[in-house]
């Protein structure tokens, strides 16, 4: 990634920018010592080995590496890592990762809040109408009661006592209620009440907690409270075994008869009024009472068939739940109307909060079995419905039979003549008998026929369901697996990637290696060459000291006098005193000194007057006018005159 800096044992490496590092001439992990590349690669935590054999420099430049280093003088070929950048670098980096996990955490909390919400909202307009229903139906309920005891009560007076004795009842209930709240219920408000204003009271105390007198109080209070719990506590257990114990009572079996003696039941055999009806035709009337013992054989034949294939469903009425867990169940489901959308979904999630308890699995277990449970109760009932039919309609049949029969019977006793009239009647009915006996056969074969068209469907739809529920579900598997898929994908390409990035590390430490040479073999020419100059640039200055001294050494022939000695003459004037004054004049240049107190024992002075061009010659006169002053090995100084 472009400007994305990355330290390798020391060096650092930044991603397009190879020139530039080139450029700047930094060293690599493998100039150092080894004792200094060890502690290097100790220090940043990576495996150097691989570094450490690329290039070998020159033990001298390493000993004189080590040595500076060791006594403090930094070379400036190379840079420490600084691992504090580096760490805050990757701090963020991981702070910045923490906060995007952090956003697709609440992004997801929303998510999951959202759709809590949602369903929420879905079951509370459920509620309300459950609420509203429920409120109806007390209301109807009510209105129906009072309907009912009104006129009782002023129009039977056989009843007036029992209704004035329910009342009576219903009053003792209201008063022992009021009793209750008020031993029960009222205290415990009063307490809370008293409570809060001690804690008001003393709120300013408590949130300084200091005093030992409160300290004190507030162990009272304590004590207290625990007091009262302990007795709610009793007297809820008291309530609750009083629950059980009613509970008890009201399933009693003669209760439970009671309650279920309002249900009709089945009638079977042959009915009492039928029998007790007049025929003439014996056959005719035994034919029909047959027939209800027929009907009888065959519907319970149906329902053992029907109780026979439903035998694991009906063993238990509640599916093996409890019966407060299996009421739950059933309130709920029925709380959800069959047109509602996502019906399912919602009555799950109710159930799951309701009975949490309860796994998914066992709930849609439950589920199925309760379908299959009312499936066989609707198939009951069904059946029932349609025996009572069939044989209330027989009974009307038999009855105009009879009353058909009888008044055949009547009028043939009247007139004898009619005997053959009656056979054909009694053959006609007989025969329309049995026309209806094929038609009721052929009714209940197709009804029998809609009821299994019915089961098929119904199983057919449960097995449509089925396959939806494993097609979703493999298709979630599916997502799954690409997402995987797609994940290791991603990881294989990032290590690919950092597999590249390694090769052209690999090959920038090599080229970098080879730089170093090149870079150790010009530093040592640049040396080899500055050492010849610097041997060449002292030749020469020893040339022309060299050149110097001869010139010097002229120069000092030249001025050094050669006398005799004759003490008369350097007692006496000198020739030149009073002729040119003591001036000499350069054979090359023309210029012309004038040269006083040479026997003096200190450095005189030599006064040069310019009288020609200002060519250069390598005379003394010459040299001391180039250099403004000169200083002779005789102790003469040439000055510019």
């Amino acid at each position: 990634m472009p400007g994305r800096s990355r330290v390798r044992g020391g060096v650092d490496v930044s991603d397009g920018s190879c020139e530039n590092y080139k450029s700047r001439s930094k060293p690599s992990i493998t100039g150092l010592h080894p004792e200094q590349a060890f502690l290097t690669s100790a220090m940043s935590g990576r495996d150097l080995k691989n570094f450490l054999f690329l290039h070998r420099s020159d033990t001298t430049d390493k000993g004189q590496v080590f040595t500076r280093i060791l006594s403090g003088n930094q070379s400036n070929k190379y840079r420490l890592v600084d691992y504090d950048a580096v760490r805050a670098l990757i701090a963020d980096r991981r702070r910045a990762g923490e906060e995007k996990l952090g956003k697709v955490q609440q992004i997801a909390q929303r998510s999951r809040a959202g759709k809590e919400h949602n369903l929420q909202k879905q079951h509370k307009m459920v509620w309300h109408k459950e609420q509203l229903r429920l409120t109806t139906a007390r209301r109807q309920a009510q209105i129906e009661l009072d309907s009912m005891t009104s006129p009782l009560t002023s129009d039977l007076p056989a009843c007036t006592q029992f209704f004035q004795e329910c009342e009576a009842y219903s009053a003792m209930l209201s008063a022992d209620t009021g009793d209750f709240k008020a031993a029960t219920v009222d205290p415990m408000w009063d307490l809370r009440e008293d409570l809060l204003y001690w804690l008001q009271e003393h709120a300013e105390v408590i949130s300084q907690g200091e005093g030992e007198e409160l300290r004190e109080e507030h162990q009272e209070v304590r004590s207290q409270v625990e007091s009262v719990k302990t007795q709610q506590t009793v007297l809820l257990e008291r309530l609750q075994e009083e629950q059980s114990r009613l509970e008890a009572e009201l399933n009693l079996p003669y209760l439970q008869n009671l309650l279920h003696s309002g249900e009709k039941l089945q009638e079977t055999g042959i009915p009492q009024a039928v029998a007790d009806l007049e025929c003439p035709d014996r056959k005719l009337k035994e034919s029909v009472l047959q027939e209800f013992l027929h009907i009888d054989s065959r519907y319970q034949e149906r329902l053992q068939e029907l109780e026979h294939a439903n035998k694991e469903t009906i063993r238990s009425s509640t599916g093996g739940w409890k019966p407060d867990d299996h009421w739950v169940f059933q309130v709920l489901l029925e709380q959800y109307p069959h047109d509602l959308p996502h019906r399912r979904q919602l009555y799950l999630d109710r159930l799951r909060k309701h009975l949490p308890r309860k796994t998914r699995a066992a709930l849609v277990s439950h589920e199925a079995w309760y379908s299959a449970y009312r499936l066989y109760h609707d198939q009951v009932r069904s059946i029932q419905h349609s025996w009572t039919r069939d044989r209330a309609e027989l009974m009307g049949k038999a009855r105009a039979t009879f009353a058909a029969v009888c008044t055949a019977h009547e009028q043939a006793m009247e007139a004898k003549i009619k005997h053959q009239e009656q056979e054909e009647i009694c053959a006609a009915l007989r025969e329309q008998l049995h026309y209806w006996q094929e038609i009721k056969r052929e009714q209940m074969a197709i009804e029998a026929a809609i009821k299994a068209r019915m089961r098929e469907e119904e199983e057919e739809r449960r097995q449509m369901e089925e396959e939806k529920e494993k097609k979703r579900r493999a298709k979630d598997h599916k997502r799954l697996v690409e997402f995987y898929e797609e994940k290791q994908k991603a990881r294989a390409v990032a290590a690919e990637a950092d597999r590249r990035r390694m090769e052209e590390l690999h090959k920038l430490m090599a080229e970098q290696a080879e730089h170093d040479k090149e870079r150790v073999k010009y530093r040592e020419e640049q040396i080899e060459k500055k050492t010849q100059q610097k041997r060449e640039a002292q030749e020469r200055q020893e040339e022309e000291e060299r050149q110097k001294e001869r010139r010097l050494e002229a120069l000092r022939q030249m001025v050094e006098p050669h006398v005799e000695v004759d003490p008369v003459r350097m007692m006496g004037d000198t020739t030149k005193r009073f002729g040119n004054g003591g001036m000499r004049q350069c054979c090359s240049t023309g210029h012309k000194i004038r040269i006083r107190n040479l026997r003096h024992p200190k450095p005189g002075w030599v006064l040069v007057q310019k009288k020609t061009s200002t060519s250069r010659s390598h005379c003394f006169i010459c040299t001391g006018l180039q250099t403004n002053r000169l200083h002779l090995t005789t102790g003469y100084v040439l000055n510019r005159h």
